[in-house]
């Protein structure tokens, strides 16, 4: 007696199908062997097949198959056991003379004949048509993922479950797995479930695969190859060769331990060329070095006053040290002593001519002033308490004079019109009346 399939929602059954086929196909179209039109549920949903040793489903949708809350790929089904698709669930039922949960699914095997080799197909990669990956799975997954794929893909644009072909009888069906970047058919992005044709191409991130169903004699089926943990091929191939040939993965568990042990042995790799680099640059000589002797030598003769001695000393070491923060901090400490003394001098050489002026002495007080123009040529300042200076002894001299004590008073007028700027001093104009008058 054949085994059932009941339909349940919310607890209650609400359909029940015998299963008198070695092979089911399960969704909202109106092509499958079980149409389901509820909510959540594809197309195309699911595929139970009868096999020597039991039932087994498949998931060939979209949405996701479930049972215990995780989605699966393809599972063996037991008597009883909920199977999640969409809003309802499918639970497997054998009939009272069939407590052996293979029986059914052993005589639905034996009539179908499965003599039938299973049907293989091909994805041949665009960039090495030489090479073919053998479809040999009931679900075949494309992605970055380590673990979860069929077909890794080194690609930082594909998602790590990306895209996903299903075998349904002898059909294979192509299904994007809400990738970020989407899946392409021939250039158009898919959306839902297709059949795939021969000579269709897959676009996954930058890789293109094309679909085969038969072989050319140039090219050859390969396994997938271990999922690599980085997207470096080159760095990956020397560091399988740095491995012992016992050290190949010879399963896919090993395969992944492989590869971690590999992650290891290049991030040590790295971390050696890294430190030898440091150690590289550390030791490497860096050029003359300034002595500290010399800089000492030279705060010396600054303490002692010597400025331009220590200037000079300090311009030639810059030749060699022209980024040195010391010498350029001496340079600054100079610069301000020499302004210091310039400052120091010209108030002497003016208190002096005040002294001069006082005296009487016209002539002595006029060198003394021309020093202090000549000294501070843009000092506005300076510029306009010696007008004002000369414009005031200008004046006692004005009138009934000796002819020399108005030649000395005309000298203190032309000084103005030599080393003073017009802007400088607001009795410049008078002071120039005052010189015509004198002179004539």
């Amino acid at each position: 007696m054949p085994a059932k399939l009941k339909v349940q929602k919310n607890g209650l059954v609400v359909d029940e199908y015998e299963i008198k086929k070695q092979e089911i196909l399960i969704g909202k179209g109106e092509h499958c062997d079980i149409v389901l039109n509820y909510p959540g549920i594809g197309r195309e949903m699911a595929r139970l097949t009868a096999e020597k040793d039991g039932f087994y489903i498949a998931d060939v949708s979209v949405q996701g198959v479930f049972i215990d809350n995780q989605r699966i790929t393809r599972q063996r089904v037991n008597p009883g056991q909920e199977i999640n698709c969409g809003a309802v669930q499918l639970v497997l039922v054998e009939e009272d003379g069939f407590r052996d949960q293979a029986s059914s699914a052993t005589m639905l095997w034996e009539a179908a004949g499965f003599a039938v080799p299973p049907i293989t197909a091909y994805l041949v990669s665009k960039g090495k048509p030489e090479e073919a990956h053998v479809i040999s799975t009931e679900e075949f997954v494309i992605g970055r993922g380590v673990k979860d794929c069929q077909l890794p893909v080194v690609d930082n644009a594909a998602s790590k479950r990306h895209a996903r072909i299903a075998r349904a009888g002898e059909k294979f069906l192509l299904a994007d797995l809400n990738s970020t970047n989407g899946t392409y058919l021939n250039a158009q992005k898919v959306t839902d479930v297709i059949e795939l044709k021969e000579g269709d191409e897959i676009r996954i991130g930058h890789a293109v695969f094309i679909f085969r169903k038969q072989l050319d004699s140039s090219q050859k089926p390969v396994s997938p190859p271990p999922a690599n943990l980085i997207d470096m091929e080159q760095i990956v191939k020397q560091t399988d060769d740095m491995l012992p040939k016992a050290a190949l993965p010879e399963t896919p568990a090993k395969a992944i331990a492989s590869d971690k042990k590999r992650m290891r042995l290049l991030i040590g790799a790295v971390a050696v060329a890294v430190l030898f680099l440091i150690l590289i640059i550390a030791l490497k000589p860096h050029g003359p070095k300034l002595d500290p002797a010399r800089v000492s030598a030279i705060e010396s003769l600054f303490r002692d006053g010597k400025l331009d001695d220590a200037r000079r000393q300090i311009d030639e070491l810059m030749k060699t040290f022209p980024s040195d923060q010391r010498l350029k901090l001496l340079v600054g400490r100079i610069e301000d002593a020499k302004k210091a003394e310039i400052s120091d001098r010209i108030s002497s050489l003016i208190d002096q001519a005040k002294e001069r002026e006082n005296a009487l002495d016209i002539l002595a007080a006029t060198d003394l002033w021309a020093q202090v123009l000549q000294a501070t040529p843009d000092n506005a300042e300076i510029q306009k308490k010696f007008c004002a200076a000369a414009y005031r002894i200008a004046l006692v001299y004005e009138g009934e004079l000796p002819e020399s004590d108005k030649v000395n008073a005309s000298r203190y007028l032309e000084l103005i019109q030599k080393l003073v700027k017009k802007e400088s001093a607001s009795d410049y104009d008078t002071a120039m009346k005052l010189l015509d008058t004198l002179k004539k």
